[in-house]
């Protein structure tokens, strides 16, 4: 008998976990870290799991899907930190070998190291997680019962298509996705990547573009080896600089449902423009460097901030934390804009007071700089030949309308570009947490 999990059952799916699966988790710690996981899930926030109940009335296996990451671990973190703190400190105790796999998946995730991969997650947006089901009651149908649950989920939530990965040595279990309509998209670092579509006119046609666009991307890996090779890269200093960074991003989006952390190469992004070519790898301004810097900068009633190659929007919501009248981004990459207009949406959730904000799709050498702009903001986004396209048309509309106009020049790769222009003087220079930031202005007084 198939029935949604409830949160009393936390603690029995917890052992069948730990019982069936390949798992970092172990012993009473690990049920009871686990037990706080599924209690979120058996709430509905961001994921849903159903259970196969025995004649006897035990639990025999169980299911879950997911289709809002961070729905779900921002509630896991806001309900049960409790209980995750306790049970994580003794299960670190009891087993310090395990939490080093654990470190190093986090480590993965804040991105101490090189990981240019679309995973099938971002692509998708329902993930199936393994289905675990008793020894005694394998080969009676259960497991294809609570596939075929989820998947009923998956398709009255909207999905067209359902993905989830497993080991690669885990034969019984990829050959059981093989034969239930699943196919093979990805085998990478020990891993099988699945797909199912949902309906026929969408669901076969997207996991095979999806397919494509996941094996040819990049996937990096986090070893001890590696992490020791980093630090003597970079220094220690800066090693705890980069990391302290990545946490703050890290929290950024977790506590705003956002998405600006990871990194797509522009390989990967389809760009109609020209000036592909001369764009720089798709990066997040860090959050403590630009807060400090707008404090700084002195903002006017009635300035508009304008971020030239915006990417996902971080810039642009961080933007909206200080008075300007509306804030403008320019982005070259539909994708990236997509990105950044769902996390506008998700942003101004929690913080409604935010200034008019929009997202322009458009080449930052060819597009009209407007009268009212006044603060433009460039982090490296560009080299030095569409650079000076951008300031010609800065100085065309600065001729034209004249007015004081500050550009923030962040990692200043082309200084000399702006250095050469007669319209602008260097005011300030910045050098926050390692990172260089030059302040322009516009010659003459107003």
């Amino acid at each position: 008998m198939i029935g949604p999990l409830e949160q009393k059952d936390a603690i029995v799916v917890a052992r069948l976990h730990i019982e069936n699966l390949e798992t970092n988790f172990a012993g009473l710690s690990g049920r009871k870290l686990l037990a706080c996981y599924y209690r979120v899930v058996a709430s509905g926030a961001g994921a849903v799991g159903y259970g196969w109940t025995a004649e006897a009335g035990s639990m025999a296996g169980f299911i879950c899907g997911v289709w809002d990451s961070h729905r779900l671990w921002r509630s896991l973190v806001c309900r049960e930190w409790p209980g995750l703190l306790f049970w994580g400190c003794v299960h670190a105790i009891a087993h310090i070998r395990l939490n080093l796999r654990v470190l190093m998946a986090l480590g993965k995730r804040l991105g101490l190291t090189k990981n240019h991969s679309k995973t099938l997650k971002d692509l998708v947006g329902y993930e199936l997680r393994p289905i675990a089901v008793r020894a005694a009651m394998r080969g009676q149908g259960v497991a294809q019962a609570l596939l075929q649950k989820i998947l009923e989920d998956a398709r009255s939530r909207g999905f067209s298509a359902v993905f989830l990965k497993t080991e690669t040595a885990n034969r019984r279990a990829n050959a059981f996705y093989l034969k239930s309509g699943f196919r093979l998209v990805a085998a990478k670092d020990g891993r099988n990547y699945f797909q199912i579509g949902l309906s026929s006119d969408r669901g076969n046609e997207k996991p095979q573009l999806l397919a494509a666009e996941f094996v040819d991307a990049r996937q990096g890996s986090l070893t001890f080896r590696h992490v020791i090779h980093r630090l003597r890269e970079t220094g220690l200093s800066d090693s705890a600089r980069i990391f302290l960074l990545h946490c703050e991003s890290f929290l950024f989006d977790w506590r705003n449902g956002t998405d600006t952390l990871k990194r797509i190469p522009l390989s990967e992004l389809n760009i109609p423009f020209a000036s592909k070519g001369h764009g720089t790898k798709h990066d997040a301004s860090p959050i403590f460097v630009l807060r400090r810097i707008l404090r700084q900068v002195g903002i006017r009633a009635g300035d508009v901030f304008v971020d030239f190659g915006s990417g996902k929007g971080r810039s642009l919501l961080l933007a909206g934390e200080f008075p300007f009248r509306r804030i403008v981004g320019v982005e070259f990459s539909e994708e990236l804009c997509q990105i950044a207009r769902e996390n506008v949406r998700r942003y101004m959730v929690s913080h409604p007071g935010m200034a008019p904000l929009e997202i322009r799709h458009a080449d930052a050498g060819q597009i009209c700089v407007e009268a009212d702009w006044t603060v433009l903001y460039f982090f490296n986004p560009f080299d030095a030949e569409v650079m000076q396209l951008v300031l010609r048309n800065v100085e065309e509309s600065y001729r034209v309308h004249p007015r004081r106009i500050r550009l923030l020049y962040c990692h200043p790769v082309c200084r000399e570009v702006f250095d050469n222009c007669s319209f602008l003087h260097l005011e300030r220079s910045f050098n926050i947490m390692g990172r260089q930031t030059l302040l322009y202005q516009t010659v003459g007084r107003f």
